[in-house]
């Protein structure tokens, strides 16, 4: 009696893990199924994105022009490459 009590508790416990470890690793799959399908999703908004474009207006592009050489060495002296 003894022996298949002991028994019984083996096998309860065994049963117990390999339960466990069927539900980690279903739920592992899962897990890598949805970080998939979010890579997969951010791959498709950065293109959505960088295909993107600003449009300036006729009217603005002088200011557009003025403003984005601001910080461009125009070769009169300030700044630039120091190697002779």
């Amino acid at each position: 009696m003894k022996y298949e009590c002991e028994k019984a508790v083996t096998d309860s416990a065994i049963k117990a893990r390999t339960d466990y470890a069927d539900a980690v690793a279903s739920w592992n799959g899962e897990m890598e199924q949805l970080r998939a399908k979010r890579a997969e999703h951010i791959k498709k908004l950065v293109r959505k994105y960088g295909n993107m474009k600003i449009v300036i207006p006729p009217s603005l592009e002088g200011i557009y022009d003025e403003v984005s050489h601001l910080g461009k060495d125009d070769n009169n002296g300030k700044g630039g490459d120091s190697r002779v």
